[in-house]
């Protein structure tokens, strides 16, 4: 098993005089992870809503360290607009095989739409807990060439099928 938990979706909604806020985000799980290697998710913010929003900072807490997005942040979101932000946490070789509780917190602001001004939400950021699973060992470097050696193969068949052809049944075209 890769992960505990290979989506996580969470969305909080709020209204104001001249327009709605609601941002939609959800955490989708990459990689495996093991001792000495790097869990790699993409976060997803959609603003459902009416006015713009700004995302201010997203933090991954662990019981082997807290990883802040550095890149990307911050992220502005126009009504209907979708963003993707990658983050990697590099798990230490120290880490312990087994599940491992990881804490989400998102902080965003919408645009007022009377004052143009940047307002916090009500009820803060978003937060929610999750597990990730840290794996025994990497997984095998030979997986990633699978797709190039079964594309060599089939062109490799195909060519050794049509000179067999040729070889033995003459020429696969006559001219007059």
């Amino acid at each position: 098993m890769a992960f505990v938990l290979l989506f996580c979706l969470l969305a909080i909604r709020g209204s104001e005089a001249q327009g709605t806020y609601e941002l939609q985000y959800s955490i989708n799980p990459k990689e495996w992870t093991y001792p000495g290697g790097t869990f790699t998710a993409t976060n997803t913010f959609h603003n459902k809503g009416t006015v713009p929003l700004r995302i201010i900072s997203v933090e991954w807490a662990t019981d082997f360290g807290t990883f802040m997005a550095t890149t990307g942040i911050p992220l502005t979101l126009v009504a209907g607009e979708k963003k993707e932000l990658v983050m990697d946490i590099k798990v230490p070789s120290t880490a312990s095989v087994g599940n491992h509780p990881l804490s989400a917190s998102t902080t965003f602001q919408y645009q007022d739409p009377g004052t143009f001004q940047w307002a916090d939400p009500q009820g803060g950021p978003l937060e929610f807990e999750w597990e990730i699973a840290v794996l025994e060992t990497p997984p095998p470097q030979w997986l990633g060439l699978l797709p190039l050696v079964g594309g060599i193969a089939a062109v490799v068949l195909i060519v050794a099928l049509l000179l067999g052809r040729r070889w033995f049944a003459g020429p696969i075209v006559t001219f007059p």
